[in-house]
């Protein structure tokens, strides 16, 4: 079973999206006595708005670390908040700003030392839920999106997370996508159908398509996969992602 978790949640200037956050954390805590939850915010220097916001939660709360500090960028954030997890076995889960923690049964999910990371389940705010879908092989045809996993229902332990040189800042806004398919290669995960967590369409990877796309890119390039290969079998995903940059689309 998970005994300890991190909850990291990176922020800046958003304390209405933060406070529905802090309050999915605090619920699940609630639900999972058994399991130790520590909710690490970190803040990239928002107003004065959100500080008052947290400092209001941390009364309610001995577990939330609440830590201000400026940053290049969300990964940049989400690397730094990590310096908070005690013990490298420990797990950690990035439920950021606008998302939710929804998994209420963390202690039944039943993992043994070889396990260093774990996939589960999310639900968008259309109502569909997307669950892990990882192959036996990394390669052009199975790369992501047709392997399919997102970082608000992955879990995994701090010296994996170490070891694989914690999210690549230089390759964009899919650097999840390549710790998470990293992760994968290695094969020391778990999957679990079970719902994790909500997370919002809203995010900046679908919303800035071109930067998306050349990020997409970057990942493949360091997993060493083949472009021609890679176009062949991902070319629906990348134009479409083209189309979206070209138009401007924004989800609704």
């Amino acid at each position: 079973m998970i005994d300890k978790l991190y909850i990291i949640t990176v922020v800046k200037n958003d304390p209405v999206n933060l406070g529905a956050t802090i309050d999915s954390v605090a619920d699940a805590c609630a639900k999972n006595p058994k399991v130790d939850f520590y909710h690490v915010i970190w803040d990239g220097g928002s107003d004065r708005d959100t500080e008052i916001l947290v400092d209001e939660k941390c009364r309610f709360s001995s577990n939330m670390i609440y830590h201000r500090e400026p940053d290049l960028g969300i990964y940049d954030a989400m690397n730094k908040a990590t310096r908070f997890v005690a013990n490298d076995q420990d797990f950690i889960i990035w439920i950021n700003a606008g998302d939710r923690l929804l998994f209420n049964e963390f202690n039944k999910i039943n993992v043994g030392e070889q396990v260093e990371a774990i996939f589960g389940a999310v639900v968008d705010n259309r109502g569909h839920i997307h669950k892990p879908l990882l192959y036996n092989e990394l390669s052009e045809y199975s790369v992501f999106p047709k392997t399919k996993f997102r970082h608000q229902a992955f879990l995994i332990r701090k010296s994996l997370f170490e070891k694989l040189g914690k999210y690549n800042l230089d390759v964009g806004l899919q650097a999840d996508g390549l710790l998470m398919s990293q992760t994968q290669i290695r094969k020391t995960y778990a999957c679990c159908d079970e719902l994790i967590s909500f997370f919002d369409l809203g995010g900046v990877s679908n919303t800035r398509h071109f930067e998306a796309l050349i990020s997409y890119f970057k990942v493949c390039s360091r997993l060493n996969l083949n472009f021609f290969k890679l176009f062949l079998f991902q070319r629906i995903f990348i134009l479409k992602l083209l189309v979206k940059a070209i138009i401007r689309y924004k989800p609704i």
